[in-house]
């Protein structure tokens, strides 16, 4: 028989037998179920590459945020401190500025040259009152010494010279035999027996009873302010200001003598035996303090024997004593630093 005389049906019978030897699929097993787990394998590749994807997403988010949070947390850092740095720094002139108006050293001074000659001497100024030989309201000398060099009208230059000579100036006190700031207080009770011109009205003139009488008080007025004092109920400058207008305790026709006294100030007197005296004491002592009560002489112009007369106590109070080199260290180290700060 010819092929082509073949029957139809063996022939589909025997293409669908090829078809089964050629395919992937073993005989016997389900072709779908097969198609379905290897899709379910493909769909589970895509799902774990897709949370991978999301997985690095989320961590390039997290570094991104933390990133940001830093750089935000540092930036806010930087200008909190440096406001912080400049409301310091303005605090500082503020401060300086007051000091130096109640010196009446910028009394001519606007707002802006303030601030500028605040800014100057910020560091030195500072640095000098850490180590206390700033200038002082409460030293005359200072105040005399600043209007003197800065002159009338002082421009913040000529101010910043005239601050800086009068701290330098100290801090070579220092070096030296110290910078001081005493109070030396006087009771004088002599001017019964003191040589006074018979014009003068003295009561009990050549009483020596009321002599030893007027020394005793002046004793006891010495002593209970001592003791005032040292308990902090009364301010040295008050006890000054009291003796010096106490006629009681005073020479007839001379001031009580009571002061505040510096180094310059002792400077720039005729240094006579008192001034000389008291300067001893001071040095002597060489530290913050109450002396003892002592005696002091009083010699009268119109006694020609020159007899010196046993006329008053006194006591000094020592309020600063500064000297050496660790001083100077130490203004040097507050000086560096107060200009790293800016001011």
């Amino acid at each position: 028989m010819s092929p082509k005389s073949l029957d139809p049906l063996s022939q589909r019978k025997n293409d669908s037998a090829a078809a089964e030897s050629t395919s992937p699929v073993p005989r016997g097993v389900d072709a779908t179920r097969v198609l379905e787990k290897a899709q379910a394998t493909v769909e589970a590749r895509k799902e774990a590459q897709a949370k991978q994807k999301r997985r690095a997403i989320f961590w390039v988010l997290v570094v991104s945020l933390v990133v940001f949070i830093f750089g935000a947390t540092f930036i806010g850092y930087r200008q909190f401190v440096a406001t912080e740095r400049d409301q310091y720094r303005n605090d500082q002139q503020k401060q300086i500025i007051e000091k130096l108006d109640a010196l009446s050293l910028t009394k001519d001074m606007n707002d802006e040259q303030k601030r500028d000659l605040a800014s100057r001497v910020g560091a030195k100024y500072l640095a000098a009152q850490a180590v206390g030989v700033a200038p002082s309201v409460d030293v005359l000398a200072d105040k005399n010494t600043l209007n003197f060099v800065a002159g009338a009208n002082a421009t913040p230059e000529k101010a910043e010279k005239a601050i800086s000579q009068l701290i330098d100036g100290k801090l070579k006190l220092v070096q030296e035999n110290g910078y001081f700031e005493a109070y030396v207080f006087y009771y004088w009770y002599g001017n019964s027996l003191i040589a006074w011109p018979s014009s003068y009205v003295i009561p009990n003139r050549g009483n020596r009873q009321a002599y030893e009488a007027d020394r005793t008080k002046a004793l006891e007025q010495a002593q209970k302010d001592m003791a005032d004092l040292k308990a902090h109920a009364v301010q040295p400058a008050q006890v000054v200001a009291r003796l010096q207008s106490d006629r009681m305790l005073s020479p007839y026709e001379d001031p009580n003598g009571s002061s505040l006294i510096t180094p310059s100030l002792a400077a720039s007197v005729i240094l006579d035996d008192t001034t000389s005296t008291i300067l001893k004491v001071i040095y002597d002592f060489g530290k913050v303090g109450y002396s003892e009560i002592k005696t002091r002489n009083y010699i009268s112009v119109h006694d020609s024997s020159k007899t010196p007369v046993e006329a008053a106590h006194y006591f000094v109070l020592v309020d600063k004593f500064i000297k050496g080199e660790a001083v100077l260290r130490e203004y040097e180290k507050k000086y560096a630093e107060y200009k790293a700060k800016g001011i």
